[in-house]
């Protein structure tokens, strides 16, 4: 089996796929991801010009400090599967590819429940969304503190932490809770 290291994905920050002069941008606002769009901010008869902009993009694996994801249409479109066929005929290797969804209103409503049912990450459509995104999922000191401790006593073997019990399931959540606040497990 193989082990992969963690990837920090806090926060994602759409970005038209018909702007390439945005691509690196999204790391610069301090975004853990890029997405290239090919669906919303992208017009119809832009579709072909925006695809091909952003898979050579990708192609050249840009090292600009984010992790990149290609969203493409839905699949129940001509542009959706020209989206697929196009990627597939390609060299090009985004890290994620993304599905269209919903957004719903209310920002830090939705991250704030996405972190109540355990999700790491939240995608962005504009770059002053960034840091709301990212100060609600990087964890807490009182919970990196926690983490250290709940690591410290796995160490142990099984032992507790402030009556719980601590086996390898809670030290990998330990693990990932450090991952998230930018540490060193």
């Amino acid at each position: 089996m193989t082990s992969q290291a963690p990837i920090r994905t806090r926060s994602w920050l759409f970005t038209p796929a018909t702007r390439p002069e945005r691509f690196a941008k999204a790391s610069q606002a301090g975004a853990d991801v890029a997405i290239l769009d090919l669906e919303d901010a992208v017009a119809p008869g832009d579709k072909a010009r925006a695809r091909t902009t952003a898979l050579d993009y990708l192609t050249k694996n840009p090292s600009d400090g984010a992790l990149h994801a290609l969203r493409i249409n839905g699949l129940d479109t001509r542009a959706g599967i020209s989206d697929l066929d196009a990627l597939l005929g390609s060299t090009a290797a985004p890290d994620f590819l993304v599905l269209p969804k919903t957004e719903t209103p209310g920002l830090k409503r939705e991250v704030n429940g996405a972190v109540t049912f355990g999700f790491s990450a939240k995608a962005a459509i504009h770059p002053a969304q960034i840091g709301a995104i990212n100060a609600a999922l990087t964890p807490s000191a009182e919970a990196v503190k926690r983490a250290r401790a709940i690591l410290a006593e796995n160490t142990k073997g099984v032992g507790t932490v402030d009556g719980q019990m601590i086996d390898e399931a809670v030290a990998r959540k330990a693990r990932r809770t450090l991952f998230s606040a930018g540490l060193e497990a």
